[in-house]
């Protein structure tokens, strides 16, 4: 009998065994799982701001360009004042534009 306690023991301290390193690959495999989904979220997230980074530099060198030519050319100045400001010379006459709504035209229906 002392032979079967024995075994029946071991069984069981084997099972545990089991149990136990079930339970830490399980726990390891999600720590991995989350980290990666983790990582991948912030792999999107830096592709998206470096597209937004290539958008503002190009942004920026095209200010740079308007900054140096208002800074340099009278006819950029006077322009920028047209447009913006509604400026006009002396004596001449300004006309706004006015976006008026289009209405699609109006299909003839055939027999």
């Amino acid at each position: 009998m002392d032979k079967g306690v024995k075994e029946s023991d071991s069984l069981i301290s084997f099972g545990w065994c089991i149990i136990i390193s079930l339970c830490i690959v399980a726990a390891a495999s999600i720590v991995i799982f989350r980290r990666g989904h983790e990582r991948k979220k912030l792999l999107t997230e830096m592709l998206s701001l470096q597209t937004e980074i290539e958008l503002l530099k190009k942004r920026n060198t095209e200010m740079r360009k308007e900054r140096t030519s208002l800074q340099s050319d009278p006819i950029a100045v006077e322009r920028e004042a047209r447009e913006i400001f509604g400026v006009s010379r002396p004596g001449e006459t300004t006309y706004d534009k006015i976006a008026l709504p289009v209405q699609p035209a109006a299909v003839p229906q055939t027999r």
